[in-house]
Formats: C-alpha cells, sequence, structure tokens
C-alpha cells in the first residue's frame, strides 16, 4: 500500500476516533484525566530521574572523575572517609592509575571583611581544597587562579578563592577584586586575613549541591599522619586509558598496604566509585521505588481505562459488525480502536504536561528538600520524548485487549439489540472484573507501603522528648579564630594533632547567656556543646571507679556524653530525679562532676545509689568525675526509639588540651533560649546583645525547638507525602474501575434480576445478587494485594521507625478503608438494580 495512502487512512481513522470519542464526552472525560494522573505521576518522576540520576557533572571529562572511600571491615557496602595521612598514602602510592588525586574538607565559618571592620560577620558554607584537587575538577576561577602547592603547604601567606556569588552580593562585583581580603578561620584555626586571588564561574558547586561561598587551602601537609581521625574526601582523576576496575584492582592490592602503615586502616577495603554515583548513590533508591510506584499508578489508570472502552466496545457492537459484515477485516478494525486509544493516551499527556507546564517548578523547589538537585528538574527535550513514548505505550497497554475483544463481534446479538439493551457477554465481563482485581491488589499494595509510613511518621511525632519543647528557641555560634580554638603544633599519642579549646570560649558564652537574660520577654537561657536536644550525641566509653575493667570490648561501658552550660535541666524543664543540676560554681578548678539520667542509673547502678560513684569518661585528657545528680531521660537523638544511658559534664570543666577527633565540635555553641514572648519582640535585641558581646562571630541557625524536631525528618515527610498521594490516586482510580464494572454487571443481569422480581424476590435478595459479585472481586482484589503488600514492604523496611512492615494495625486500616470506599462504590449500581421495572425487563428479554 502506498505510504500517502497509509497516511489517509491513519488520518481518517483519528478524524473519525474524534468523532466517536465527542459522542460519549463523560466517559471520554474519565479517561483523560485516568490518564493524565497516571502519565503525569510518571512525567514527575522521571523529570526527577533525568535530574538526578541522568545528569552529567559540569567538570571537563566527568567520566574520568571517581571517589575513593575506605570500606570497614566485612561492611563492603559502607563508605567511610580517609584520615589526612592515607589521603598522601594514596596519592603517592598511584601515580600510574590517577593523574591527580587530593582531599576536601566541607565547612562553614565565620567571614568578616577587614575592610569593613564595624560589620557583622556572615555564617558562610566553604571548602578546603588539597592543591592536586583543583587539577582533578579541571575547573578554572573566571577571575584569576587556584592557589599553588606552596600556597597549600603550612605557614605559606593565607589565600582563598571566592564564588561568584560572594563576589556579587559582597562586592558587587568589583573588577579589582583581587587582591583584596577576608577573614575565615582555617582548619589550624588561624584567621588572619585572606586574599582573595580567584573568583570562580557562576553556577560552579562542588561538595556543596547548592554552591559554597569560599575555598581555602587544606594545607595537608602530613603533620599529624597517622591521625586516626577519618574526616575527608577523596577525589581524583583517572589515568588516561586506565578504567574504574582497573582502577578498583589496583586498590583491592593497596589496602593491605595502607593496613600495614596505619592500624587503623587494619582490615578496611578501598572502593572506587564514579563520582556521579557517589554524589547521587543516596537518592538513588528512594527514586527507583517512586519509579515502581509511579508504574504502578499507571498501570492501575491502564486497567481502568481498558475496563472502561470494554463498556464502550459493547455498545458499539453493533457499528463494528456492519462493518465486519460489509467486508472489513479485523486488522482494520483493531487499528481504528488502537487510534482511538493513541488519541485519548495523547490527549491525557497533553493535559497533564499543561499542568506540569506551570506546577514543575514549584513541585521541583518543594521536592529539593528531599532530593538535592531536584530544583533543575524540568520538562526539556528529554522528558517530552519520555511522555511521549509513555503515551504510545499505555494506548497499547490499555487498548489492545479491548481492540482484540471488540473486533469480534457477535453478529446475531449484535443486530438483535439497539445500543441501550446490549448485553455484557460474561468473557468481556470477566476480563473486566479481572482488570478491577488488578487495580484493588495494586491499590491495597501502594496503600500499605504509604500507610506503614504514615504510621512511622505517626509515631516519630508522638515521641516523648523528656522535656518541654514548647517555647523553645535556639541559636549556633562558632568560635573559631586563635583567641578560641587553634592547632597547638603538636602531635597526640595517638598520631592526632592536638588543639587548644581556650577558656575565653566559656567566658564570652557566659557573657551572652547573662546579656540575653536580661532582655525583655526571655524567661532562661543555657546553652549546650556540640548539638542539640533531640539533635544527637557524642558516646563515650567510661568506668565505674571500684568495679572489674571490662574483660573485651563488647564488655565495654557507654554512655551518650553531652557537654551543658549551667540551668541546662532548668530551661529544659526536665526533671532532676535525685541529687542536683550543674551550677556556676561547677568551673575548672572545682571538684569534677557530671550528671546522669535514669536509663543509666538502672542501667549500670540497679540496686544501688549512683550519686556520690565516681566514673572516668574516655575522653581526652578528662578527670575522674563524681556523679552528683540524676535527671529523667532527654531523647537527644530522635531517631533512637529507646533512650540510651546518658552523662552530661559541665562545658566549663572540660580540659584546655584537646585531640582533633575530640576537639572539633565543641567550638560550636548552641544557646537555647527559653522565652514568654514571640521570636520577633526578642530576636532583633537579642541580635544587638550578642554583637557587642563578641563581634568576631556570627549567629546562625535561628529556628524554634519545635521547628528543629520538624526539620529533622523534613525529608523523610515530604517523601511520605508523595507516595501518599499516588497511592490515593490509586485508591481513587481502583474505585471508578469498581463501580464501572459493577454498573456493567446490573445492565448484564436486569434480566435476570427483573425475573427475580417478578417472581417475588425482596429488596435484601437483589442487594445479595447484585454485591455478591462485588464482594468476590473486591475480596479477590484484597487478598492478592495483601500478599503482594507482604514481600513488597521489604523495600521500605529500612525507614520504618517504630513499626515493622507486617504491623496489623496498618494492614487491618488499609484493609477497611480499602472495603469501605469499594462496598461505597457499590451502592448506586446496587440502588439502580433496585429500581427495575419487572416488565420492561422480561419485555426486553
Amino acid at each position: 500500500m502506498p505510504r500517502s495512502q497509509v497516511l489517509n487512512q491513519v488520518i481518517q481513522d483519528v478524524r473519525y476516533g474524534g468523532r466517536m470519542l465527542a459522542r460519549h464526552p463523560g466517559a471520554t472525560a474519565i479517561i483523560v484525566l485516568s490518564l493524565a494522573l497516571g502519565i503525569g505521576a510518571n512525567t514527575v518522576v522521571f523529570s526527577l530521574v533525568n535530574a538526578l540520576l541522568l545528569r552529567t557533572l559540569p567538570y571537563p571529562n566527568p567520566d574520568t572523575l571517581v571517589a575513593v572511600w575506605f570500606t570497614p571491615p566485612n561492611q563492603p557496602g559502607q563508605r567511610a572517609a580517609s584520615s589526612p595521612g592515607s589521603c598522601i598514602d594514596i596519592r603517592e602510592r598511584t601515580p600510574q592509575v590517577f593523574a591527580h588525586v587530593g582531599c576536601f574538607i566541607g565547612v562553614a565559618g565565620n567571614v568578616s571583611d577587614p575592610a569593613t571592620p564595624g560589620a557583622a560577620p556572615q555564617w558562610l558554607q566553604g571548602e578546603m581544597f588539597e592543591q592536586p584537587l583543583t587539577e582533578a575538577i579541571g575547573v578554572k576561577p573566571a577571575l584569576g587562579r587556584w592557589f599553588t602547592r606552596e600556597e597549600d603547604a603550612p605557614g605559606a601567606q593565607r589565600v582563598m578563592v571566592i564564588s561568584h556569588n560572594l563576589w556579587q552580593a559582597h562586592f558587587q562585583g568589583a573588577t579589582d577584586i583581587l587582591g583584596r581580603t577576608l577573614r575565615v578561620a582555617d582548619f589550624s584555626g588561624d584567621d588572619s586575613p585572606s586574599t582573595i586571588i580567584g573568583v570562580m564561574p557562576a553556577g560552579f558547586a562542588f561538595a556543596n549541591d547548592n554552591g559554597s561561598d569560599y575555598f581555602i587551602p587544606l594545607r595537608n601537609s602530613g603533620r599529624g599522619r597517622r591521625s586516626p581521625v577519618r574526616n575527608r574526601a577523596i577525589v581524583a582523576r583517572l589515568q588516561p586509558g586506565v578504567t574504574i576496575e582497573q582502577a578498583q584492582s589496583a586498590m583491592n592490592i593497596l589496602a593491605p598496604v595502607l593496613g600495614d602503615i596505619t592500624p587503623m586502616n587494619k582490615g578496611w577495603g578501598l572502593t572506587v566509585q564514579p563520582l556521579l554515583e557517589s554524589r547521587i548513590g543516596g537518592v538513588r533508591s528512594p527514586l527507583l521505588i517512586l519509579e515502581g510506584v509511579a508504574a504502578l499508578v499507571l498501570l492501575i489508570a491502564c486497567a481502568n481505562v481498558g475496563g472502561l472502552l470494554l463498556a464502550q466496545g459493547i455498545t458499539r457492537q453493533r457499528e463494528i459488525a456492519v462493518r465486519t459484515a460489509l467486508g472489513s477485516p479485523r486488522a482494520r478494525v483493531v487499528r481504528q480502536l488502537l487510534t482511538e486509544a493513541v488519541v485519548l493516551a495523547v490527549c491525557g499527556a497533553a493535559v497533564s504536561m499543561l499542568v506540569l507546564a506551570r506546577g514543575m517548578p514549584i513541585l521541583a523547589g518543594w521536592l529539593s528538600l528531599t532530593f538535592d538537585g531536584a530544583i533543575a528538574a524540568s520538562l526539556d527535550m528529554r522528558v517530552l520524548a519520555f511522555t511521549l513514548i509513555v503515551s504510545v505505550v499505555t494506548a497499547l497497554l490499555f487498548g489492545i485487549l479491548p481492540a482484540l475483544q471488540a473486533s469480534r463481534p457477535d453478529l446475531t446479538r449484535a443486530f438483535k439489540d439497539d445500543d441501550r439493551g446490549a448485553t455484557t457477554p460474561p468473557a468481556k465481563l470477566f476480563l473486566r472484573s479481572s482488570f478491577v482485581v488488578l487495580q484493588i491488589s495494586m491499590a491495597v499494595v501502594l496503600l500499605t507501603g504509604s500507610g506503614l509510613l504514615i504510621n512511622s511518621l505517626m509515631r516519630f511525632y508522638r515521641v516523648e522528648t523528656g522535656f518541654n519543647i514548647r517555647n523553645l528557641t535556639t541559636f549556633q555560634m562558632n568560635f573559631t579564630g586563635q583567641e578560641f580554638f587553634h592547632q597547638t603544633g603538636n602531635v597526640t599519642p595517638s598520631g592526632s594533632l592536638e588543639f587548644e579549646l581556650t577558656p575565653r570560649i566559656d567566658t564570652v558564652a557566659a557573657y551572652i547567656r547573662d546579656r540575653l537574660r536580661a532582655l525583655p520577654g526571655v524567661d532562661s537561657v543555657t546553652s549546650v556543646a556540640n548539638s542539640l536536644p533531640l539533635g544527637g550525641a557524642r558516646r563515650y566509653n567510661f568506668t565505674i571507679q571500684g568495679s572489674a575493667a571490662p574483660v573485651s570490648e563488647r564488655d565495654d561501658l557507654s554512655a551518650d556524653w553531652v557537654p551543658i552550660a549551667p540551668d541546662y535541666f532548668r530551661v529544659l524543664e526536665a526533671p532532676v530525679v535525685s541529687g542536683r543540676e550543674f551550677t556556676e560554681a561547677d568551673r575548672r578548678g572545682s571538684v569534677p562532676v557530671a550528671v546522669i539520667n535514669a536509663t543509666m542509673a538502672k542501667k549500670y547502678w540497679p540496686d544501688g545509689n549512683p550519686i556520690g560513684q565516681t566514673i572516668s569518661v574516655g575522653f581526652f585528657n578528662d578527670v575522674p568525675r563524681e556523679i552528683v545528680g540524676i535527671v529523667g531521660d532527654i531523647r537527644q537523638n530522635v531517631f533512637e526509639p529507646v533512650t540510651p544511658p546518658q552523662m552530661y559534664v559541665p562545658y566549663a570543666q572540660l580540659p584546655t588540651i584537646q585531640e582533633g577527633r575530640t576537639a572539633f565540635g565543641l567550638e560550636v555553641m548552641n544557646f537555647i533560649v527559653r522565652s514568654h514572648a514571640p521570636l520577633a519582640d526578642w530576636l532583633p535585641n537579642a541580635t544587638k546583645a550578642i554583637a557587642a558581646a563578641d563581634p568576631l562571630h556570627a549567629t546562625s541557625n535561628v529556628i524554634s525547638l519545635e521547628q528543629f524536631l520538624l526539620s529533622r525528618n523534613a525529608s523523610f515527610r515530604q517523601y511520605v507525602v508523595l507516595l501518599s498521594v499516588f497511592s490515593a490516586i490509586a485508591l481513587v482510580l481502583a474505585i471508578v474501575g469498581v463501580y464501572g464494572v459493577m454498573s456493567q454487571s446490573v445492565t448484564h443481569r436486569t434480566g435476570e434480576i427483573g425475573i427475580r422480581v417478578a417472581f417475588g424476590a425482596r429488596a435484601r435478595d437483589v442487594l445479595t445478587l447484585v454485591l455478591r459479585h462485588a464482594a468476590v472481586v473486591i475480596g479477590l482484589g484484597i487478598a492478592i494485594g495483601i500478599s503482594a503488600a507482604f514481600g513488597m514492604t521489604r523495600l521500605i523496611e529500612g525507614w520504618l521507625w517504630g513499626v515493622t512492615r507486617s504491623d496489623p494495625q496498618t494492614y487491618g486500616a488499609v484493609l477497611g478503608t480499602i472495603t469501605l470506599v469499594a462496598f461505597l462504590a457499590c451502592l448506586v449500581p446496587a440502588y439502580r438494580a433496585l429500581k427495575v421495572d419487572p416488565l420492561t425487563a422480561m419485555r426486553r428479554e
């Protein structure tokens, strides 16, 4: 057949299909909306996949960039960062494998401009790079240059490179930016001015997807080379011709060598991972699950639409029979019906694209909290091509079976019945019922998964914090700089660099607390180092004076360790069960003391009184401490279902000389303010008071503890909302399918119902007749769905909190919900069955 004739027939099929669809506007609208929901859900997920998993890194030859991770013994799936010395060891021993190897640390710091001494400092995000890393990345500054190897050495002149955003925001894009200075502390604590030698191109980002504001030399000289601290990541560029597999083989050989060099690496492995995979590895699993959920929603929509098209095919029996009787081949009829299916799918895709064209930027911005980089999701050509392909595949999925069924009409039945009286052959009713069973079972799977996650979320918000979380506001200050926190130049016995945590931190923090207490609207103030309540805590081993030493590591005593200021428990309104809390008298030079929680008291002194007992904490340079109080359990880590043992120590009594692995974080002070006035009433005065007390350090992360609690699982909450929306769509589509098949069943059995009524059947008998079929379809769908859900929920088992994947309450709620809603969908067809006129029904028969 000539191409022109084929094209003419296709155009003719499209026009005829459009007219036929226009004759049934209600059914067409339902089909188009169902497809729009299914195709739209898949388009949204694919746009995320496109932005996150299918992107390329914005660096030259990104395929040759790799991340090198340490893997713990017998845990090949885990990743760990490198120590300072291991980074150098890898670089020195792999010149044939890697062209460049460098380490980096993501940081944040107090940044001030020496040219404007009265201006408040800013808390900005930054990165510390080894010079070889700048060569590995391969991106040159838009202005100036990167730092050299000589500038990356200890004692060299302090230099820095800034971002395009900082150049524009702080320096207004000044052309003489090179040579100006900014003050920010480096790894050693030195905060003398750094000379700006470069400005990065607009949009440049590396460790921080949102872009960092400054880049300074890491100066990883090898001093403290055997430090046990794993605090820096390794990025390398492969030598030309070297594959990732070859690099991995080299790392397998090198790993035991590093174990011999550094005891902390004994038994550890090395893994080489493409840099892009390293960046997106954490979102791959959630995205793939989301993609599977969207595919199920589309499949439910296809089953729903397939059922509706089967019903339409029944009303078109006469039309198709006439075409068949006049000699139209079956393939021609099938093509016409599939063309109509494609038209419906394209219309559904068009509706979804119209909605997403407006809503995608908003949705992408909202999802950026869950998926870093989601803000880049858009409807580009790749997404449009995906949507077109999905539309065609969707048309084939929902159109092929109805087309094959409709193209084989029963000519005798077709010419006997009119359109209104057309009845449904049992085979077609069975096929449509099968579609509904499929929809219900898949809806049950999705509802069960989202129900378990919602249950986890509800339990998370009902968790007992152990203190009064209301009316508490917190903000953070990082006391960096030589006067507060700096390297001493020594190395500790463990190989770690030695730092001094000066008493000035506690002095300034105490002065700020006093200033804040005097403000109107403020009731009380305290502070805690390193982390907030609900935000996690360090854990250290300890021993009890007079008790036998642990025989093995399994017998070690351990507890969360929290350094706090006076009045901590009073401000939090946490109960002191016995003894006392810390006061201003608990300072350096006084008797070292500690307070423990009730869980620790019960676990380690089940039959005795711990007050007056002495414990020694495995904290660098610490001294034995007397337990002076017992407090109620305070949840330090909101994700732990059970509160562990906890010990609190006065910040003012911490040893000033620390090793690097224990020192970092102790310069971070979190102030906690209890107030009776709104934040807006006292915060401006608090900001002025803080600036007057300490003009060198910026305040950051001002947030109420209630908001902080919400932020701890904000991304998980968003993910649950998204899955729940998809599950709700699946439920609606399934219920539409139930309604459709029951309505068709009533139409099919109109004659039977009329005869039964004529012979005395009561309303209850008619309802039983109708609902029995519904019960079979719904029950079968639920049974299959529950079985499938129990297996599929393995995929989300690691995300559940406080519930198991077999939680009976969740399964019961899903079972009750879908049963109730499905039977409600049967009421209208059942009511119509009660209104059947026996005479009309028997006359038709």
